[in-house]
């Protein structure tokens, strides 16, 4: 594995290549860790979009285009709790 592509700042750029590139209608993102980051490019996008914490660190995104879908509800289900 090349190192470099454990460096956010790498990772998210090429992230935020694809996403553009491919314009999905629905995307799934997990191990979020930094959201900040995640949440302004998706806004820049125009996805609405849920996040739920996994854990201390980081979050899951479930992402959509809403003039294609809309929000109605969710459920969050924690595996970790689940595993318990």
């Amino acid at each position: 594995m090349n190192r470099e592509h454990l460096n956010f700042n790498e990772r998210f750029a090429k992230i935020a290549s694809e996403l553009k590139e491919s314009n999905p209608d629905i995307l799934t993102l997990c191990e979020v860790d930094h959201f900040d980051e995640y949440n302004q490019l998706l806004q820049e996008l125009g996805y609405q979009f849920y996040s739920e914490n996994r854990r201390n660190y980081d979050k899951l995104l479930i992402a959509f285009k809403p003039d294609l879908f809309e929000y109605v509800e969710h459920y969050g289900v924690q595996h970790d709790e689940m595993a318990e």
